[in-house]
């Protein structure tokens, strides 16, 4: 994309084909980019290949394992609920025939209540040895195995954050000599003298051109399209140079002189407004960027457009008037 656009740039800019500091740093600018798509391209696969895909391997089977640890944990946690409930419920047992043979006491009752009491301190004895297996010596060697991941695979990400560090380190020191050597490039960008080249291009390609003017066409000789002429010598009007016929206007050449001048006044007065306008606006306008209004600066630059039109425009018409003045100068 980059070279098709330096191409077509270069196809469609006269400036393309003569020294132009401007040019010739932009271009720079768009192979600094074009360079470091590459090179992110490039540090993003040496990234996968070097960091991403072995830090995987190494440490898939500790995810595996971490996940086993903690659904051990939960089993175990699940078997000494189980073993609480049991606890719960000799218990309750154990109450049941204490009161049963406190109302009812006889040999029968009696060998129950017994038997109940067996049960439930069987049962607790059970329970307690299970909690004490499980918090002096199960879980303590979960919570160590755990920490042998965490460690592990601490080193591996720690390890292959700094492979990436150094992968885009040495990236990024190629790219600060780089944009260094387009900074000072671009601080050296002069537009007096890429208007220089420009004007030396243009004035080779093609010679100087004169304004350009159009002469006073007297109505004969007739054009080759025009009907013959059968009109006699005597009756044939004089032919006329480029001037104001003063002895056939009389006294309206001077109300037309003052016209003139009146309308070259009006126009001078709006295009003092109109450059009053402008500077005002150019004062907002300024405002407006110092404090990053961008939608406000747009605007204003919309009516300083109109302006600038409207300026040009009334000055082009108050040379066409001063030029008329000056027809009548010697009124």
């Amino acid at each position: 994309m980059f070279r098709h656009w330096r191409v077509s740039v270069k196809r469609r800019n006269p400036m393309a084909t003569c020294p132009s500091s401007l040019f010739h740093t932009w271009e720079t600018l768009l192979q600094e980019v074009e360079a470091d798509v590459l090179g992110y391209n490039n540090a993003a696969q040496s990234l996968e290949r070097l960091v991403a895909t072995p830090l995987m391997d190494r440490t898939f089977h500790m995810k595996v394992q971490a996940r086993k640890l903690f659904a051990h944990r939960e089993g175990c946690e699940v078997i000494l609920g189980k073993a609480d409930d049991q606890l719960n419920m000799s218990r309750e047992d154990y109450r049941g025939a204490f009161l049963n043979y406190c109302t009812n006491p006889n040999p029968a009752t009696l060998a129950t209540y017994y038997d109940s009491h067996n049960t439930y301190v069987q049962q607790l004895t059970a329970t307690n040895a299970m909690l004490d297996q499980y918090h002096k010596h199960t879980l303590p060697t979960i919570l160590q195995e755990l920490e042998e991941i965490l460690t592990d695979v601490t080193s591996a990400v720690s390890e292959a954050i700094w492979q990436e560090g150094e992968i885009i380190t040495d990236k990024s020191n190629a790219q600060l000599r780089r944009y260094e050597s387009l900074c000072a490039q671009a601080r050296a960008v002069s537009s007096t003298a890429d208007l220089a080249h420009l004007a030396r291009t243009l004035l080779t390609a093609q010679p100087s051109m004169r304004p350009p003017k159009r002469t006073f066409l007297p109505p004969y000789p007739p054009e080759p399209d025009d009907p013959a002429l059968d009109v006699p010598a005597e009756v044939m009007p004089p032919i006329l140079k480029g001037e104001i016929l003063f002895d056939r206007m009389g006294a309206q050449a001077r109300v037309n002189y003052e016209q003139l001048r009146k309308d070259a006044q009006d126009l001078e007065m709006k295009i003092k407004q109109l450059q009053d306008s402008l500077d005002a606006l150019s004062r907002h306008q300024t405002r407006g960027i110092e404090s990053n209004l961008y939608s406000k600066v747009n605007e204003i630059q919309d009516d300083m457009s109109k302006n600038k039109y409207d300026y040009r425009a009334t000055q082009l018409h108050l040379a066409a008037v001063r030029a008329q003045v000056s027809l009548y100068a010697i009124v």
